[in-house]
């Protein structure tokens, strides 16, 4: 079986070597590899030997569109972390990423696809899902024994510093922190405070 062939002006946004096809609840889970590109996403089967037997293609204009957000989630069941996609014609596609363990190569999926479609990143893609686990716990206590030590030696949080300049344009107040960029409330323009 020959592999999926990349159109004129499409282009790989993203590809993954071990994807395993969730979709059906059974023994023999199909593995393969999983390319995004431009115009749509691919699942390419593959033998023991890492040898493509087929592929099927999934249009990106077929993932259902709601509140001008493309369908994309990150599914979980029994602790296995798996991208989950709507498509139009009521198909749930179901992909696990790697071992299936992480939310951040799903999130990574998430994102790009999210990307490709609407142009901005997915609203809810947190880099802090790709921290090893239990490290936002250790960046918790470490940081509260930062603070103790502040207190201890005297340390305070600085306020930050609110500055008053001139519109450079129309000469009239802007108030606001310094560093920040103002905006004078009479003719509109903006300039760094």
């Amino acid at each position: 079986m020959s592999e999926y062939s990349i159109q004129h002006g499409e282009v790989i946004v993203l590809r993954e070597e071990l994807v395993f096809d969730r979709r059906k609840n059974s023994i023999n889970i199909p593995r393969g590899e999983l390319m995004l590109t431009t115009n749509a996403i691919v699942f390419s089967r593959t033998n023991i030997f890492r040898k493509i037997t087929d592929f099927e293609v999934f249009p990106l204009k077929n993932i259902q569109i709601f509140n001008d957000e493309p369908q994309v989630k990150v599914g979980s069941y029994s602790g296995m972390k798996y991208l989950e996609i709507y498509m139009t014609d009521g198909e749930i596609l179901k992909f696990s990423i790697g071992e299936g363990i992480t939310k951040g190569a799903v999130l990574k999926w998430v994102n790009a696809i999210y990307k490709v479609i609407t142009g901005h990143e997915y609203t809810e893609y947190d880099k802090s899902a790709f921290a090893l686990p239990g490290m936002q716990a250790v960046a918790n206590y470490a940081g509260g024994t930062l603070d103790v030590f502040k207190k201890s030696f005297g340390f305070k949080k600085q306020a930050p510093e609110i500055v008053v300049k001139y519109c450079q344009n129309c000469g009239a107040q802007i108030k606001g922190r310094s560093g920040d960029i103002g905006r004078c409330n009479f003719c509109g323009s903006s300039q760094k405070l």
